[in-house]
């Protein structure tokens, strides 16, 4: 649960929020309303990068995009604009450029990195596609989402897509939306509970309150007109959400399972757990050490007991060197909210895959440091010849993280992270073989 809970912390790549500070000098701020494109370099590697600029009540809002590493449209938070020294303010991530005519240059700082960057003001190109904001419910939680379809509007394929861990919001999935809009296939891409304009808490829910959101989802596209079929795409814990799911509902035509499902919540922590452990040199004493309070711990989530212990067990081991590479006391539930997170410690997809009757496309990173792609296969090849299901297909690209990337940012090299080779096209030509009517 270490990956499950602290997701925020970890998966920055999906999560970015870049600042921007421009230095304008006594231009208004109409000025960078608009659409900007050009490339961002980082250790000689070169990357098209693309902002989009409003003013709305004379504030400024935007996005921005890093659409070679399926990036698109993620909007700026707590955005500021300062008229006096022209500087335009986010959250994490920043941009420092200066404003000349109609470009913007500067440097652009990737999480350690410093990327040099060039932009200029010029045409949007225009979308195959529109977007059409809606909500869907689960009980007293209101999902809100963005409906992406293509501009033809014959009845057709649409894809939900699942959010991996953490928080997280619809921006995340808009790249892949895009990429299966141009194919003629919709997609519902929407933020995850208690993220974005979605109401209800993650925190506060089980595996099953989400594969009962991915099912409204469902039964929403159900509902559309322009929808002849629906499937499913999970990513990470969205590959768990998708197999509960999938096994309460007979309308899916086809999933695709990015890096997940297969092996079991516990199977994956402890494997990740094992990586850190691992990479940081920590002794055989102290693993020993350390698998003996994860145990404590994974207990305590499965039936609920011996709580004081492992409390007690805790506050011992925050006095280890290797304690800070578990650090389960940041994500212990309490009692009351317990019961939402068993399943981390009990669920078994494999009952979930062997009901599963429908295409599917699984994909794996080589290097995959959040589970054991390993084991995962296997157990997806056990439970789908059980069912007699030969109409799936899997791939493992060699290198590649549990993004299905390579290169900076946890990719193994110092430039941006890549997706690997072959990924997008794999998805592509399964999808015009499985999707595309």
């Amino acid at each position: 649960m270490k990956k499950i809970l602290m997701i925020i912390l970890f998966r920055v790549f999906s999560l970015i929020v870049l600042t921007a500070t421009i230095s304008v000098c006594s231009v208004h701020k109409s000025s960078l309303e608009g659409h900007w494109s050009g490339v961002a370099i980082l250790n000689n590697e070169e990357t098209s990068i693309k902002l989009d600029l409003v003013t709305e009540n004379d504030s400024l809002f935007g996005n921005w995009s890093l659409p070679d590493l399926g990036m698109l449209k993620i909007p700026f938070q707590n955005f500021e604009f300062d008229a006096d020294s022209g500087t335009i303010l986010g959250d994490w991530n920043f941009i420092n450029g200066t404003l000349e005519g109609n470009t913007i240059s500067g440097d652009l700082n990737w999480h350690d990195s410093r990327a040099k960057f060039r932009i200029e003001k010029s045409q949007p190109e225009p979308l195959p596609y529109s977007q059409k904001e809606i909500e869907f419910h689960n009980g007293a939680v209101t999902l809100a989402g963005t409906l992406v379809i293509p501009e033809d509007q014959t009845p057709r394929t649409a894809v939900v897509f699942l959010h991996g861990s953490g928080q997280a919001t619809r921006w995340q999935n808009l790249f892949f939306a895009d990429r299966l809009a141009r194919l003629g296939i919709a997609s519902l891409i929407y933020d995850k509970r208690g993220s974005g304009k979605s109401t209800g808490n993650w925190t506060r829910s089980s595996l099953q309150d989400l594969a009962k959101d991915a099912i409204s989802a469902i039964d929403f596209l159900k509902s559309q007109a322009e929808i002849q079929e629906v499937s499913l795409w999970g990513h990470s814990q969205g590959c768990w959400v998708a197999s509960v799911a999938s096994s309460q509902t007979d309308d899916i035509s086809f999933m695709i399972m990015v890096s997940g499902g297969g092996a079991t919540p516990y199977e994956e922590e402890m494997y990740s757990y094992q990586i850190a452990l691992n990479h940081a040199g920590a002794s055989e004493v102290d693993k020993t050490e350390a698998n003996d309070l994860l145990g404590k711990y994974f207990n305590y989530l499965r039936i609920g007991q011996k709580r004081n212990e492992l409390l007690q067990a805790i506050e011992i081991a925050r006095k280890k060197e290797w304690y800070k590479f578990v650090a389960i006391d940041k994500i212990l539930p309490s009692e009351k909210n317990r019961h939402n997170w068993s399943w981390v410690a009990t669920y078994n997809p494999v009952p979930d895959i062997e009901k599963m009757k429908f295409p599917i496309l699984l994909l794996f990173g080589e290097n995959d440091t959040d589970g054991p792609v390993d084991l995962a296969v296997r157990n997806w090849k056990k439970g789908l010849s059980k069912t007699g299901n030969k109409d799936y297909t899997i791939k493992i690209f060699p290198k590649a993280n549990h993004g299905i990337r390579l290169g900076g940012h946890h990719g193994g090299g110092n430039g941006w992270p890549w997706f690997a080779d072959g990924y997008l096209e794999t998805l592509s030509s399964w999808l015009v073989e499985h999707a595309v009517k």
